[in-house]
């Protein structure tokens, strides 16, 4: 783990069943190999996607707010 978290990881071509050759990725979170689509833009990595796919991502800011607005609750309730 670098600095800044998870260094990036790199972009591979893989072969779907029906021929069709798509770039992907290897979710830091998950580790599942996914498409590029599955990873959000950013301009900060050099491969220009997210580290964590978009799932994972999601699931994380979720788990994040609603810790969030429990510790507000709590705050506003004491």
């Amino acid at each position: 783990m670098g600095l800044r978290g998870p260094a990036p990881r790199p972009i591979v071509r893989i072969e779907a069943l029906n021929g069709e050759v798509r770039n992907a990725k290897e979710c830091t979170v998950c580790g599942i190999i996914k498409s590029l689509d599955s990873f959000h833009r950013t301009t900060s990595h050099s491969s220009g996607r997210a580290t964590q796919c978009g799932s994972c991502y999601n699931e994380r800011r979720r788990n994040y707010y609603r810790e969030y607005n429990r510790t507000r609750r709590k705050q506003k309730g004491a």
